[in-house]
């Protein structure tokens, strides 16, 4: 079940969104990873999961977007709305600069799923940092927490320095609805 994590952010976290035993992690953070070898070029950056032998990252954006709907009481759907799955992995040698951006113009809601989360990571090491004014709020995240906020919440990826990666699952869903009121009902 979703539950907000600060009074001053629209943030809700989804703890042990959906676990996995250890083979199948690891399996899929090879696909994950094969993904970034087939469709990005350079290091840090968000790639898109378009190859997914197992089906797992569309049965993930389908229960992502079943109990977002579920959630917020029914969304309005826009037709261009995707279920592409995006990932960022990276770690102490494979990161981007970690800038500041928001998904204002791709999405209403926006969610990531943490498939991977070195034990090393804290809220310094490997954290969401997100930004509202001049005040800011870092989650150190859980290995298969789901993350939800809005589209105009900026964010960034915080440094891991940690050889093995961290990986991310973004997902978004595009909807009439307005992110300022659905996030603060």
């Amino acid at each position: 079940m979703f539950k907000k994590v600060s009074s001053d952010f629209p943030i809700f976290i989804w703890n042990e969104f959906l676990t996995l035993d250890t083979q199948t992690r690891t399996d899929l953070m090879n696909i994950v990873l094969e993904n970034k070898k087939r469709n990005h070029h350079g290091v840090g950056g968000s790639f898109k999961i378009d190859y997914d032998p197992t089906s797992f990252f569309a049965d993930l954006y389908s229960k992502f977007f079943e109990v977002t709907f579920d959630f917020f009481g029914g969304l309005d759907i826009l037709p261009n709305n995707s279920n592409m799955c995006w990932s960022y992995s990276s770690n102490n040698i494979d990161h981007g600069p970690g800038m500041i951006h928001n998904h204002i113009n791709t999405s209403t809601i926006n969610s990531v799923y943490y498939l991977n989360v070195p034990d090393s990571a804290t809220i310094e090491n490997g954290s969401i940092q997100f930004f509202m004014g001049d005040k800011t709020f870092s989650y150190r995240p859980n290995r298969y927490d789901l993350v939800i906020f809005p589209n105009y919440l900026d964010h960034r990826i915080n440094y891991l320095n940690d050889s093995e990666y961290r990986i991310s699952i973004n997902m978004e869903i595009l909807c009439n609805n307005d992110p300022r009121v659905l996030f603060y009902k």
